[in-house]
This record gives structure tokens, sequence and C-alpha cells, in this order.
């Protein structure tokens, strides 16, 4: 393959934060791993949770499992692992299981009791640093947890160990300079996807069976579908974003208009479900008054609205045709659904509404400064990344330049270039130009939600990304295939995605040339071919969505299909 050029950050020790990681002392670890331990590690976390309020489990046993498993697997195979705090959770098992039988059975109060989690190294916690894979960050360690630490505590979670993320979290890998590339369980030759990629790998790998992410362009929901886990990404509206660091100097963010969302990784609806109800609560919503303060409607989850469901469904969004796989599970999904009872709509995608409209909304604001002025500043001096040099030299092309190369790059067949190209600017856009992306993404939004209407629509079902995991630094060439997932970023929809099936031998590849669209016809599609070699075996899943604040009803939609599904399948590696 191409990238195979690309250099990967090796997980060594090269930074103090790594020696420091890698000479800490775990006692749990001195203990032998089991069957037993094999056992509790297979669990998702709803059927942890039951079984430790019926006293059948004792959250130690569950603490050290987990432990033992992250260290040997999440760590040692994976990389995915940035910090550990074994023994402390081990600890706080023990003074949890000192607890009365009728706490353990509170599952409404305490809907985490003894739940092991992972964080993602971005949210506060004390006593780990905040990386964000910027060395800059690796100096300071919190001295206190961030409101979503703090509550997953308040629900009984114990938080073990953190995950790994990019550089800056903006890219659909996970790797930096400071704890190095993150290794895919179903194939180490591919990436687990970003930014809350350790956490797909970790809970892909039966090492966490909870974990907490962000998702500002899919930073939840492409871990989710690289690794063959379930993945949530709440409407913006009714989850804060305090009590985590931000990639930029000082903490300082401009970028309001396309809103980022925390939310959970898991291997299951149920477990979504358990971490949306720990924190959308007062607590919360007296910290951010900017919440839309809607606790977690359990009944509308398990129910759904009383009646069968009116889902519409696409195949693609014009921009990036899936891959088969994606194509076949959209499918699937479909017959799924009308085995149970739903009725099934394809949903027609109007050109201003389509991928082409949502790639020029979603790249010209976040690219909106120039010159990746934020992440350069942030970084303080640090270098780039090799996976982010090519993005910078585009944006450093200078400006006269531009019409000229996007009128050869539309000659010769590159089309979607030429479209970025349009889009972003040497020295970021002028008020003016980055006004009209705004009146651009308002009209988008009014377009969706007019359309969703118009069709009686509960759900929407679509692909969850174009391709599955690619391969180490496939997304220098391919982030434009997560168009799927930046959609409802932009949207400020809740979305999530969930595994259907895997890629079949014969569907290990990418359509031809002749197969696709005119405008598709380009070195894109040359680099998904080149992708695609390899990829079968692959998890592939589709991606669900709701209208803004009917979390509930979209993770209800995601447990319908999950039930359906019924998926065992596991990688390899466990």
């Amino acid at each position: 393959s191409t990238w195979g050029n690309i250099p990967r950050t090796p997980p060594q020790a090269m930074h103090p934060r790594v020696q420091h990681r890698d000479q800490k002392q775990h006692k749990v670890l001195e203990e032998q791993w089991t069957s037993k331990d094999e056992s509790i590690c297979s669990m998702n976390a709803f059927e942890l949770r039951t079984l430790l309020a019926e006293r059948k489990l004792c959250a130690v046993d569950v603490a050290k499992a987990f432990c033992k498993r992250s260290k040997l697997v999440g760590l040692r195979k994976l990389n995915c692992v940035t910090e550990e705090f074994y023994d402390e959770a081990v600890e706080k098992a023990r003074e949890l299981d000192q607890l009365p039988d009728s706490t353990w059975q509170d599952i409404d109060k305490y809907p985490l009791l003894g739940i092991p989690m992972s964080i993602k190294d971005q949210l506060f916690q004390k006593g780990a640093v905040a990386s964000c894979g910027m060395r800059v960050f690796c100096s300071e360690e919190s001295t206190t947890d961030g409101i979503l630490v703090e509550m997953l505590r308040d629900a009984g979670a114990i938080p073990f160990v953190r995950s790994n993320v990019p550089q800056c979290l903006m890219l659909p890998e996970s790797m930096n300079n400071i704890w190095g590339t993150s290794s895919n369980p179903w194939n180490l030759a591919r990436t687990v996807g970003g930014s809350s990629g350790g956490e797909g790998g970790l809970i892909a790998s039966f090492c966490s069976p909870l974990g907490i992410g962000t998702d500002i362009g899919g930073s939840i929901r492409i871990p989710a579908n690289f690794c063959g886990i379930t993945g949530f990404k709440p409407s913006p509206s009714r989850i804060t974003m305090h009590g985590m660091a931000i990639p930029r100097l000082n903490a300082r963010n401009g970028q309001l208009v396309i809103p980022p969302a925390a939310g959970p990784l898991a291997r299951s609806a149920d477990d979504c479900a358990l971490l949306m109800s720990a924190v959308l609560r007062k607590k919360m919503f007296d910290e951010d008054p900017y919440l839309t303060p809607l606790t977690f409607d359990m009944q509308l989850y398990r129910k759904g609205l009383g009646r069968p469901l009116r889902i519409g469904y696409f195949t693609t969004d014009n921009w990036f045709q899936p891959c088969e796989t994606a194509v076949r599970a959209v499918h699937e999904a479909v017959e799924l659904f009308k085995k149970q009872g739903h009725e099934v709509v394809e949903f027609q995608l109007a050109p201003d509404m389509d991928g082409w409209a949502a790639c020029a909304a979603y790249f010209g604001i976040l690219a909106a400064e120039g010159n990746m002025h934020g992440f350069i500043q942030g970084l303080q001096g640090e270098p780039l990344h090799p996976y982010y040099r090519k993005l910078k030299a585009i944006a450093d092309i200078p400006n006269f330049l531009r019409p000229l190369i996007r009128v050869i790059l539309s000659t010769t067949g590159e089309r979607r270039k030429a479209a970025l190209f349009k889009n972003t600017r040497n020295g970021g856009l002028s008020t003016r130009e980055f006004w009209e992306h705004c009146a651009d993404l308002a009209v988008l939004k009014d377009r969706w939600q007019a359309k969703f209407r118009e069709e009686k629509l509960d759900a929407l079902v679509m692909p969850a990304t174009a391709l599955p995991a690619l391969p180490h630094g496939g997304s220098v060439d391919l982030s434009l295939s997560m168009s799927y997932t930046f959609l409802f970023n932009l949207l400020q929809w809740p979305a999530g995605v969930l595994p259907v099936t895997v890629v079949q031998p014969a569907e290990a590849r990418y359509p031809e040339n002749a197969q696709l669209p005119e405008n598709q016809r380009d070195e894109f599609a040359q680099k998904a071919r080149e992708s695609m070699v390899g990829a079968q075996g692959l998890p592939v899943g589709v991606q669900i969505a709701c209208l803004p604040n009917h979390d509930e009803l979209c993770l209800h939609v995601m447990k319908v299909l999950e039930k359906g599904v019924c998926w065992q399948t596991k990688p390899d590696i466990v």
C-alpha cells in the first residue's frame, strides 16, 4: 500500500509521561489471568450491572479482570492505553463491595455501580493528564475530576484506564508523538479510528466494558464502526462539554458553529442508555445552564413510541460512494426493521442537502481560520504529526494560485479536490465568506428537518462511513470518506453506530471508475481501492439518526436493530 512509507510513531518510551506509566507498579497485575476473568470480560456493561445488582458478581473481581486484560491486550498488543489506574480501581471496587444490597439494587440512582470505565484522554480526571495527544498538555496532572467524570463516579462507575487519541483530536486515526499509534483488534495493520479511537480498540477487544468519548465529526461513531462496537453521539444540547481539555492555546476555541458532543462507546445500546441516564441529571444542568435540562427518559428508550416506526434510508450521500459491504449493511438493516413490523421508505437526497453541500459547509467552517492556525498555535512548538503534513501543505498554497489549481483539478476529473480548494483559503476566510458558509449551514439544517418531517419519519438509517477501518495512515487521503458522520455534527442531530456485518472476501474491493458517478472518478476513489485490499473480515455497521433532542428514540431504534442483528462476531485477538 502507498501508506506503508508514512512514518508511524512507535509505541515506546519517548516521553517522560510514557516512562511514568510504564514504571508504575500495579499489585493486581501480579495475579494470573483466569477463566473467570475471561467470562467477566466477555460481558457488556448492562449484563455486568445486572449481575452486580443480584450480587452474583463482586466489584473487585470485575475490576481485576478488566485491569489485567487492559494491560495484556489493550496496551501491549494494541497500544490503546495512555494512563493506568488499576490498583486504585481495585481499591474503589473493594470499598463498593461493602455497600448494602439495597444500594446495589438501586439501578436508577446508581446505573453504573461497580462498572469499570475507560476515559478518553481529553476529559479531566484527578491524577491524570488530559493530553489531547499534545506534549504541551503532558506536564500537569488534573487536581480534580471534570464534571462528566465526577458524574460517572457519582453513578458508581470506576474509571480505571485512559485511552489514546490523535494529536489535536482532528483525524480519524489515533496517533501522536507521545503515546504512539493505536492498532485495530480486528487487524493490527488497520487503525482504530479517531479521535476516540483508543476507546474503540479497548471496548472491541473486551479490555473495557464502557467508555466515554467526544465527537465533532464522527469521533465516537468512526471508531465504533471501525472496531465493530456501538457508539452514540448525543444532541450537543443534551450533554456538557465542560470539564475537558480544549486542544488550543489557553483553551481558547472560537469555532462555535459546529459543536462537539460527549457520549458513550460500548457493546450495546443498553450500555449507552446506562451512561446517558447517569449524566443527564440535575447536577450537570446546574453546572452548564446552556444545556436543555432534559433528564434521560428510560421509558421512551425501552418502549419506543408505542406504534410501528417509520424509518427512512439511503445508501449514498452522492459525495463518497460506500463500499459494497456498507451498502449491503444498510439493506440488511432495512430488512431487519421490516421483519420486526416497522415501515421503511427510501429517503432521496436533493443536491442542496447531499454530501457535497455538507462537506462544503463542514470544511469551510472548520478550516475558516486558515493554515491550521489553531492547531499550530496550540502545539506551542511541537511538530505537527506526519499525518497532518499533507493537509498543512494544501492549507499553505498561496491564494493567487488557487483559482488556477481549481480549474486544473476540475478539468482533470478531480472535482472533489476542486470543491475543497473552493471552500478554504490561505490566511483564512473573510468574515463575509465565513458568514456565507454559516448561511449555507442554516439552509442545510432547514432542508434536512423539512424533508424528514415531510416524509413523516421517526429515524434514518444510512452507512456509518464509506469504508471500513483504514490502513494506518489512510486518513491522510481518505478523511473525506467520513462524510456520513460529519453530516450529523452539522445538523446537531443525535446519531449512533452499531455493527451489522463483516466484509466478505469477494467484497474486499472498491468500485472501478465505470461504476462510480463521474464526479467521483478521482484519486480519492483510487485510494479507496487500495484501502479495500485485505479488508475482508473487518466489521461494518450502519448509522441511525433522529431529530435534535430525540436521543432516547435514536437509542431505541438502535436497540431494535441490534435485536435483529444479534451481533456475536469477535476479533481474532479475543
